[in-house]
């Protein structure tokens, strides 16, 4: 299945906020995604769907559960603070020629998380996640993050394309980016629930 959506994000210092709003195929045309975050790990995130016509609060318990039918569940779309994990260095890798710390992550119980240990291959010049294996409980790899092409945008380095794919199922879920904008000077706004709900 192929679907169309907009992003519009806006970083002010530590705080972020984004909202995502889908365009076609009819079947999910206006269905609406919007993340508060005053800073990594508090974050509160609204869902909006047309055909209810109001917009509800993703509770910590759904946190787990999937985005609008992909492999990315909402616990993937939010940062969580470094502090909620004990983290360690693994070794030093390359990624598609990009040298990377690999990192392992282990949550700890609060917040929780879905996840019994993360691991990430970031890049080392310029901090962008280029490979995440998730881990359950059991300690079981269960999803994969990759980024398949990166390029850099007004001095920024951007993700042009990246997958989720769940080994539990083998399904996968691609993000293929067609154009970016930087600094556009987006207003406070445009990131509200009544923004959300004005479809």
């Amino acid at each position: 299945r192929v679907r169309r959506f907009r992003v519009l994000a806006k970083n002010d210092g530590p705080a972020r906020k984004s909202l995502i709003r889908f365009l076609s195929p009819a079947d999910i045309e206006g269905t609406g995604f919007l993340v508060l975050e005053a800073k990594p790990g508090d974050t509160e995130q609204f869902l909006y769907l047309p055909a209810l016509k109001r917009s509800r609060r993703i509770a910590a318990a759904q946190k787990s559960q999937s985005f609008v039918n992909s492999d990315f569940t909402y616990e993937d779309l939010e940062r969580r603070s470094v502090d909620a994990s004990r983290h360690r260095v693994l070794a030093e890798e390359t990624v598609g020629n990009i040298p990377c710390w690999v990192l392992e992550s282990i949550p700890l119980e609060t917040p929780p998380s879905q996840y019994g240990m993360v691991r990430t291959w970031a890049a080392k010049e310029f901090s962008v996640p280029l490979r995440v294996h998730y881990f359950d409980k059991k300690g079981e790899h269960v999803k994969s993050y990759e980024v398949r092409s990166l390029k850099q945008i007004q001095g920024i380095w951007t993700e042009i394309e990246v997958v989720m794919e769940n080994l539990k199922d083998g399904h996968r879920t691609v993000i293929k980016t067609v154009s970016v904008n930087y600094n556009t000077g987006l207003d406070e706004s445009a990131f509200t629930v009544r923004a959300l709900e004005a479809w």
